[in-house]
């Protein structure tokens, strides 16, 4: 922001310019209308982008004063009109200035340079002496007031939230009810972010508060994130009752007080929150737009004047509800005067001048919708029929139809009215005639001050000209035929029924003070109402732009005046401004080619000692694929504080500061937009939709949330939803970008703003993107969205109602996170080792609080009790739920080694017992310990060693942890008893892979140890490469959704033999297998059966030279495993070979509704599970892909687009890969597996539900085991779950 010290103005060669060819600006090359209406006002402000003046002269016109003028044409010719720059944000000028009265057209010239000088009238000002510490009380906290030069010092010591506020009463001659800007600037003096809050309340002539503030404060509210200057504009409107204005000042600081490193600061005060106010200016005023509206939004009215123009592209709609509910979060609003809709008696009436096609079947007049209550009113007319239909459901639910036989004429005008009574019934009425009605029934109406919440009541949709449903979910296209077509003038909403017979139309309709809503489109879709704030906040469902993307031009160029039409706004997003091209489009890009499965590769290790800050380089000609990295402490080292090993490139993610330094290297030069970009960029690939509530225990050994834990959440888990993962980003906007940010609430959903540019900026990370503007080169921001919900679905699909103003939400001060370093020690002794797959133990833990107890209680088994947390909330519980995630990495620290007193491992050490502590900014999902000796006894303290608990040991002197240590980070494990000095330790952590650094590639590596104190430290790679050797194996079913964790795997009923065929192996290659299994080989066939028929999953690995293949093997008794080949299809399927896309022999659906019969071996009569392993088609355009047939009928859902309970929500839609699938009950998040009952019988028979749907086989398996049904459905649908690459120490924790 760029912001003058000095006032500028532009100035005017000539004062006033007579006749109506005159050419006011001599300098000037070119001038364009402005769009203004009279009803605007004369005090405007604007802010013009010289690269649309660039575009409109073909020529460089500079963001300058000079480059700029302004004329007003009156009934005595046009004049010049003066203006003030406001400030500056890079090409964008923000002006001022006042038209003279009689005003009828602004015209502004561009194109030329002249001189300054003059002075632009001033707009009234509203308040006076802003930044004058008389009249500033403290509200909340304790407060140091200050005259700073021209600023105003603020400082508050109180922590947690805090509030100054200063009256002004408004100026004699103020107009009420007048339009009003807000500018303010103010700058942080504060080393750590806190939240800022500007708020512009209303009090009446009794000094009583309005509902409704001036602006709205969602705009005026932030994170201050750093030292840079925040200036910032917010249009409003005063209540005609205002009398006085008063100004909110609010902060909230949170009482940690950590560094963006993650380190205390030095002092106190340096966190608290501390600022200078530089500007505060409230001013009268219009905002215009430029460009301006699009003109193809209006026609001409019945009064002479303007109407909307329903032209099949865009309708208009708005809320019933007043602005302080939909962004102050008001609830309990009960007066009549307040609301746009009746909550009694009432009428709706519009003049409409329609034009049908062949094509409309249907076309709604008005439908009011409440989100709970559903359709409210709701009137259609039916062309082809000459038919009205009328709903409409009172306060008490009560509902009544009404249809009408009347024909609604063509391009006439037409008056419709609608009206309900408590006494008169209801009725409807068509150019004053009475069409239809029913006087039984008596509208009940809305008793609001005995509701809970009077935003569910009052409807919060009322669309005009297009129902409700396309409004609150947006699809990416919309049939001509769904919006009503023609002109609409005069809607007026009442709150009494006006006509009760027939009466002959006003065509002059006019707000009275029995009005709560009425739209005369005089160049705005903006309303009025009778009485209360006089104002309502109109949108669109516009499916061509808003804006004014073509302008014309008129060009003055010797003499000659030349009218150009000229488009200012790119047809299409600029490709550097399409999340397409800015943003991943999906997080796993590359799926596993044919040729990955065939690869067979060979094992390396690499190991090599580093010392903090040492750098060691070498190069790797192969593919890599990762298995493991252990950073070890030397037994006779020193202790190293938080290391990290970083390849080139790699993000440094132990603090935000180090993440900071590392995604934006010294030297870097980027704007604030491309730092956004690139900082959410790594946000969408670090994270993905995966709806689940893991506890956390914190240090106090209360419960807390995993969720809303900054870092730790971002370098734990890979997928929450809405709320922690657009609140983790808010914290990277403040922490990493140093750029002001909130957090906003939706409706059933919440997102966060960036501030920069003098621009607010929606991301939301749930959502994976951003919403291009209208303006096609930037992100759009929430007050953007709200006013043109379309804007959302031009390329992605997405519910407009998570959005737009509907019910009761408000700014949110909290959600800062302030982050300790999220490190680690390795002292003498101990290693750390990351794996970059999993080995199946994850916090399975899921934490129930508030609403979501109820739902929570119906599945997985309560263990509040057994994890030891100190319960603090009435309601809260934790509950072991089998739901795990379908991608995270497995880590391990370890200690094996002499107990030392002189080792900082350990505490209290005597002769008979020594203290172990675990400290890990990881969840901790399991641990193991033994310590060689009899008779010892193992404790465990969650509250630094105030109290201890006892702890099982098993039978060979082991201590197992598991639910004891469950979604903790830290504990201390106490052994007593006789020993030889020996311990063995082993703790296993859950971590995000997406976000793990020190991974090897292919070329040249440069591996960078870092850590808090010097050391030196051992490190040991095993990775895979490829050998350029292939094995291909016939019979065995592979999927996979990572290039180097493929997954073969064949499923062994243990009563048969199965077999493989296997081609390039050489005769020297050996199988070996896990314990209960045998294989063998006869030439190119390897058959495998089960010594021991328990179900498990285990494994067989082919070893030819140094090339490895494993394929895992399920042992599943009483299994039916039906391939494509032995599946019974009618027409409209075909069975394929393996090809170049797939190894496995599938049977595809060549339409949609095939039935297709699996037969099997006779099962008995019972329960059992059916897994798919299949591949969707892309955009399959259902949600459910196959159903068991039951008789003709469509029964179960077998296999689903995306499944729930397994997957994240929004990757599998955008994969094309073989992927398992199971029957899922329920409800999400918590679905689980749902075995279906089956008959004695051979056979099931199934229907495929949409074309292109490829098929490799179903599995039946008894339902008897959940225990290795959870298994089996975790390595199938667990991306990384790599079972045989652990050891079997490391399988076991469990």
């Amino acid at each position: 922001m760029k912001r003058p010290s000095f006032i500028l103005f532009v100035t005017c060669a000539a004062l006033f310019c007579k006749g109506a060819e005159s050419w006011c600006f001599q300098e000037m090359t070119h001038r364009t209308a402005l769009d203004w209406h009279p009803a605007d006002g004369r005090h405007c402000e604007i802010s013009i982008d010289s690269a649309i003046l660039s575009r409109l002269a073909k020529q460089t016109v500079p963001p300058e004063a000079n480059a700029i003028r302004f004329s007003a044409q009156t009934p005595d010719g046009e004049q010049a009109v003066p203006a003030a720059v406001s400030g500056r944000n890079g090409s964008t000028l923000h002006l001022r200035f006042t038209l003279p009265e009689r005003t009828q057209k602004a015209t502004l010239y561009f194109g030329g340079k002249g001189k300054a000088g003059g002075k632009a009238a001033p707009a009234p000002a509203l308040v006076s002496d802003a930044r004058k510490p008389e009249g500033w009380k403290p509200v909340l906290g304790t407060w140091t007031i200050r005259a700073e030069g021209k600023a105003l010092y603020f400082h508050t010591p109180t922590v947690n939230s805090a509030a100054v506020c200063k009256d002004f009463p408004l100026p004699a001659g103020t107009e009420p009810g007048s339009p009003a800007v807000l500018e303010f600037a103010f700058r942080s003096l504060s080393k750590l972010p806190w939240n800022f809050s500007l708020a512009v309340s209303q009090l009446d002539e009794h000094g009583k508060p309005l509902p409704s503030s001036v602006t709205d404060p969602r705009w005026s509210s932030m994170f201050a994130a750093g030292p840079r200057e925040v200036v910032n504009r917010a249009a409003g409107r005063l209540d005609p009752r205002a009398r006085t204005l008063r100004v909110f000042l609010r902060t909230y600081t949170s009482p940690a007080k950590l560094d963006h490193y993650g380190k205390p600061l030095a002092e106190k005060r340096q966190g608290e929150a501390e600022f200078l106010l530089t500007d505060l200016q409230i001013r009268s005023g219009t905002v215009l737009r430029f460009p301006g509206r699009n003109p193809a939004q209006f026609t001409a009215g019945i009064d002479g004047g303007k109407a909307y123009h329903l032209n099949g592209k865009h309708a208009p709609f708005f809320n019933a509800n007043p602005p302080c509910v939909w962004s102050e979060g008001v609830k309990n609003l009960t007066a009549q005067t307040e609301y746009h809709w009746s909550k009694g008696d009432g009428t709706f009436e519009a003049w409409i001048k329609p034009e049908f096609t062949a094509e409309d079947k249907e076309n709604t007049i008005i439908e009011a919708y409440q989100n709970f209550r559903k359709t409210l009113l709701n009137l259609v007319y039916r062309p082809t029929g000459k038919q009205f239909h009328l709903t409409i459901r009172d306060f008490r639910e009560k509902t009544v139809s009404l249809t009408a036989n009347a024909e609604l004429p063509a391009k006439k005008w037409s008056h419709i009215a609608v009206c309900w009574s408590g006494k008169n019934g209801i009725a409807l009425f068509l150019n004053g005639k009475k069409i239809a009605a029913n006087a039984d029934f008596h509208f009940a109406p809305a008793e609001l001050e005995r509701a809970k919440r009077c935003d569910d009541i009052m409807p919060d949709n009322i669309s005009l000209g297009i129902a409700a449903r396309p409004v609150r979910n947006i699809p990416t296209a919309m049939r001509p035929s769904e919006l009503l077509k023609g002109a609409l003038d005069k809607v007026r909403i009442s709150t009494r029924a006006r006509y009760t017979a027939d009466f002959t139309p006003n065509r002059n309709l006019r707000c009275d003070e029995s009005t709560c809503a009425f739209f005369d489109y005089e160049n705005s879709f903006d309303g009025t109402h009778g009485t209360g704030d006089r104002f309502i906040a109109g949108s669109l469902i516009s499916y061509d732009s808003p804006l004014a993307d073509v302008m014309t031009t008129e060009r003055r160029e010797n003499g000659t005046v030349r009218t150009e039409t000229v488009r200012v706004i790119p047809e299409e997003i600029v490709p550097e401004n399409h999340p397409h091209n800015t943003l991943p489009t999906c997080n796993y890009p590359q799926m596993p080619t044919v040729q990955d499965f065939h690869a067979a590769r060979e094992p390396r290790k690499r190991t090599f000692s580093l010392r903090s800050g040492e750098t060691a380089r070498f190069t790797i000609p192969e593919n890599v694929y990762m298995d493991s990295l252990t950073i070890s402490c030397p037994p006779d080292g020193k202790p190293l504080a938080g290391p990290i090993l970083l390849n080139s490139g790699d993000l440094d993610v132990r603090s935000y500061g180090d993440l900071a330094d590392t995604m934006f290297p010294a030297g870097e030069k980027l704007s604030d937009a491309e730092r956004t970009i690139r900082m959410f960029a790594f946000m969408y690939r670090a994270s993905d939709y995966f709806m689940s509530h893991q506890p956390r225990m914190t240090e106090q050994n209360t419960l807390g949330g995993a969720e809303y834990d900054g870092l730790r959440q971002l370098i734990s888990y890979c997928g929450f939803e809405c709320g922690p993962l657009n609140n983790l980003t808010m914290n990277m906007f403040i922490y990493l970008l140093r750029l002001p940010a909130s957090m906003t609430a939706g409706n059933f959903h919440s997102f966060e703003q960036v501030f920069f540019d003098g621009r607010w900026r929606l991301f939301d990370l749930s959502a994976q993107t951003y919403f291009p503007s209208r303006r096609q080169n930037d992100a759009a921001s929430l007050e953007e969205i709200e006013e043109d919900p379309a804007l959302l679905s031009r390329f992605k699909f997405l519910g407009s109602s998570h959005f737009y103003r509907l019910r009761a939400r408000e700014y949110s001060r909290w959600g800062l996170q302030p982050q300790p370093r999220r490190v680690y020690t390795l002292n003498p002794g101990e290693s750390f080792r990351i794996c970059w797959q999993n080995n199946g133990i994850y916090n399975d833990l899921q934490r129930g609080t508030h609403q979501a107890v109820e739902r929570l209680k119906s599945v997985g088994r309560d263990v509040t009790a057994e994890t030891g947390v100190r319960q603090f909330r009435k309601n809260d519980l934790i509950r072991q739920v089998d739901r795990p995630f379908p991608h995270y990495a497995s880590g391990f620290l370890t200690f094996d080694g002499k107990v030392s007193a002189a080792n900082p491992a350990f505490q209290q050490v005597t002769d008979k017992t020594f203290v172990y502590r675990v400290d890990l900014p990881y969840p901790i999902v399991a641990a193991s310990c033994r310590a060689e000796g009899t008779g010892l006894v193992y404790e465990i303290s969650y509250d630094k060693g105030k109290t201890w608990r006892k702890l099982p040991v098993s039978g060979n002197g082991t201590c197992d942890l598991t639910l004891e240590v469950r979604a903790r980070h830290s504990y201390l494990l106490r052994v007593t008893g006789s020993r030889n000095g020996i311990f063995h330790s082993v703790t296993n952590v859950q971590m995000n892979p997406r976000v793990l650094s020190g991974a090897l590639r292919r070329g040249e590596n440069a591996l960078t140890l870092k850590s808090d104190t010097p050391g030196k430290a051992l490190v040991t790679y095993t990775f895979r490469a490829n050998t350029g050797k292939t094995i291909r194996l016939g019979n065995v079913l592979s999927w996979g959704a990572i290039p180097g964790e493929e997954k073969q795997m064949i499923p062994l009923n243990p009563e048969e033999r199965w077999e493989i065929s296997a081609e390039n192996l050489s005769p020297d290659a050996r199988l070996e297998t896990t314990d209960g299994l045998h294989a063998e080989r006869n030439g190119n066939t390897i058959r495998v059966s089960a010594t021991d028929p328990a179900a498990r999953i285990g494994g067989l690995t082919i070893r030819d030279g140094n090339a490895v293949k494993q394929i895992a093997v399920a042992v599943v008794p009483g299994s039916r495993w039906v391939p494509a080949e032995k599946m019974r299809a009618e027409s409209g399927a075909e069975l394929l070979p393996p090809d170049a896309t797939r190894t496995m022999p599938v049977l595809k659906s060549k339409k949609s509704n095939v039935k297709v019969v699996y037969p099997f071996a006779p099962i008995r009569a019972g329960k059992y599970m059916v897994f798919h392993i299949g591949r969707n088609p892309l955009n399959p355009g259902l949600s459910v892909l196959i159903r068991r047939d039951e008789n003709g009928k469509a029964g179960m859902p077998l296999l689903r687009k995306t499944n729930n309970a397994a997957e994240f929500y929004k990757v599998e839609s955008l994969l094309w890969r073989f992927r398992w699938d199971y029957p899922i009950q329920g409800v999400y998040p918590y679905e689980m597996m749902r075995p279906l009952e089956f008959p004695a019988c051979d056979s099931m028979a199934v229907r495929y539900r949409c074309p292109d749907l490829e098929i490799a086989g179903m599995l039946l398996l008894p339902a008897d085991n959940p225990d290795f049904l959870s298994e089996f459905r975790k390595y199938c649908c667990g991306f990384n779950y790599q079972p045989l690459k652990f050891r079997r120490s490391e399988r076991t924790l469990q």
